[in-house]
C-alpha cells in the first residue's frame, strides 16, 4: 500500500475495507508526508505498521516521492502481486499505468465527498465505502472564521505577516484536533489545502517565492467605511463590557450595521463579521461566545439573536443581516 497522507488519510476502518477487497493480505504499507507539519500523525501511522517516508515542504513533494518509490516496487518486491495506490491526485494514474504494465494488479484508491472509491484498474470494477466525519465538521463559514482567527493570533505572536501553509496545518490540528485536509476535502473534493485560500481571495492571499519553495498565506486587512462621510458606529472597545448574550447580540448588530452602511439591505458573510470583531477586540469571537453559550459556534449562536436574520448564500456560505423594524411589524 502506497499512501499520500497529505492528500488522503485512511483510518483503520477504511484499511479493513481495503484488505477485504484485495486477494492477498497487505504486507507492506508506506506512507508519504512532511511529517513535521502533521502533528502526531506520524506516531499514529507508525503504530499501525506503516513505513514513514518524510518529504520536504513544497507543492506535490509527497506525490513526486510516492511516484518515484512506487515505480520501482516490482524491482524491490519481485513477489508482489497487488498494489494499492492511495491518493486522490489524478497524477497518480500514471503510476498505476506503469505498475499495471509490469503485471501488478493495481487498485486506485481515492476520496470523494462522503465516500472512499476503490477502482480495480485491471477489471474496471469499483467499490465504494460510505464514510462520514468522525466528529462534527465546521460549516464552511465557521472554517473560514477559524482560519482567520488562527492567522491573526499567529501573526500577532510572530510579528510576521506571511505564514507558511504547512504551519497553518499544524496550528489547525493543534487547536481543533482535526486535520485541515479533512475539512478542505469535504468542501472541495480532490483539491489540495491551498484551494480553501484560492477560493476565498477576498479574505486571503497566497504567495510562493519559487516553484520548489513552500507556499505562504496571509490575511487581507478588512478596510471598511473609508471616506464614506458616514458617522462611525460607536462600539465599546472594552471587551469586559460584553458580559451577556444580549450584549454580544447588541455588538454584532452594530458591527453588521457598520459593515453594511453603504448598502443596508444586504447580507454580509459571518467570516467578515468575525474578522471585524477580532480586529476591534483582539480576540476570537468564538472565544467570547463560549463565555455565555456552551456550543461556542457562531453559526449556532446567530439564529438565537432576535435582531439578526440568517441566510445561506452562494456555495453554502452563511450570511447575516439586521432585521429592520418594519420586518418585525409585518411578521
Amino acid at each position: 500500500m502506497l499512501l499520500d497522507v497529505e492528500n488522503l488519510q485512511i483510518d483503520r476502518e477504511t484499511e479493513k475495507f481495503l484488505e477485504e477487497i484485495c486477494t492477498y493480505p497487505i504486507q507492506i504499507k508506506v506512507a508519504f508526508a512532511n511529517w513535521r507539519y502533521l502533528g502526531k500523525k506520524d506516531r499514529e501511522f507508525h503504530k499501525r505498521g506503516y513505513q514513514l517516508i518524510h518529504v520536504p515542504p513544497g507543492k506535490d513533494s509527497a506525490d513526486l516521492k510516492m511516484a518515484a518509490v512506487g515505480a520501482s516496487i516490482f524491482v524491490h518486491y519481485p513477489t508482489a502481486k497487488e498494489v494499492l495506490v492511495c491518493s486522490s491526485d489524478r497524477a497518480m494514474i500514471h503510476l498505476g499505468n506503469s505498475l499495471q504494465s509490469h503485471g501488478l494488479i493495481v487498485y486506485q484508491v481515492s476520496k470523494e465527498r462522503g465516500k472512499i472509491i476503490v477502482l480495480n484498474r485491471q477489471t474496471g470494477e469499483s467499490k465504494n465505502l460510505a464514510i462520514g466525519p468522525k466528529i462534527e465538521l465546521p460549516s464552511l463559514e465557521e472554517f473560514l472564521v477559524q482560519l482567520q482567527e488562527l492567522m491573526t493570533k499567529e501573526t500577532n505572536r510572530t510579528k510576521i505577516q506571511w505564514i507558511e501553509l504547512s504551519r497553518m496545518s499544524v496550528l489547525y490540528q493543534e487547536t481543533y484536533d482535526l486535520a485541515i485536509e479533512e475539512v478542505v476535502a469535504f468542501y472541495y473534493p480532490d483539491s489540495p489545502v491551498r484551494s480553501i485560500f484560492l477560493n476565498h481571495t477576498d479574505k486571503f492571499a497566497l504567495h510562493q517565492p519559487g516553484e520548489d519553495s513552500p507556499m505562504y498565506v496571509t490575511l487581507f486587512n478588512l478596510e471598511i467605511n473609508r471616506d464614506t462621510g458616514e458617522k462611525s458606529v460607536e462600539l465599546t472597545r472594552n471587551i469586559s463590557e460584553i458580559d451577556s448574550l444580549e450584549k454580544m447580540e447588541e455588538i454584532l448588530v452594530k458591527i453588521v450595521n457598520k459593515l453594511t452602511s453603504n448598502s443596508p439591505d444586504t447580507y454580509i458573510a459571518i467570516s467578515n463579521v468575525a474578522a471585524e470583531f477580532n480586529k476591534i477586540y483582539k480576540q476570537p469571537i468564538t472565544k467570547i461566545i463560549k463565555r455565555f453559550y456552551a456550543g461556542g459556534k457562531l453559526s449556532k449562536f446567530l439564529p438565537l439573536c432576535s435582531s439578526l436574520k440568517v441566510n445561506t448564500g452562494e456555495k453554502g456560505r452563511m450570511e447575516i443581516a439586521v432585521i429592520k423594524p418594519e420586518e418585525v411589524i409585518n411578521n
